[in-house]
């Protein structure tokens, strides 16, 4: 049985009422390290139809080092630490390597959240 629209708008509401951050992942629990990188604060707007998504752009870098292959991203409560609250996959084609002087960035909209 699927949630209410309701119930997962309260949700997803409460999961982003305060900031959190956007951590970039080169596998499963391993977060990109040194090089320029640190998580960046993330803005949603208000969930509907159980869904939010980002309303600003969120950029990293640019990068002094390599950061590797990014495959997925990781959502925390806090810059550093902090507990996780979303974890999510890139698609193959999303999957992208981090060279020297790269700026990474996620235009408005790119990230979406569902609650299911």
């Amino acid at each position: 049985m699927d949630i209410t629209d309701t119930t997962g708008n309260t949700a997803l509401d409460a999961c982003f009422t305060s900031t959190v951050y956007l951590a970039l992942m080169t596998g499963e629990s391993t977060e990109v390290t040194g090089g320029g990188y640190a998580r960046q604060a993330i803005t949603v707007g208000d969930a509907s139809s159980r869904v939010v998504s980002n309303t600003a752009e969120i950029s990293f870098g640019p990068s002094t080092e390599s950061w590797g292959t990014v495959s997925r991203y990781h959502i925390y409560s806090a810059a550093t630490s902090g507990t996780l609250l979303w974890q999510h996959p890139l698609s193959t084609s999303d999957v992208f390597a981090v060279g020297d002087n790269t700026i990474v960035t996620f235009a408005i909209g790119d990230l979406t959240f569902t609650a299911e």
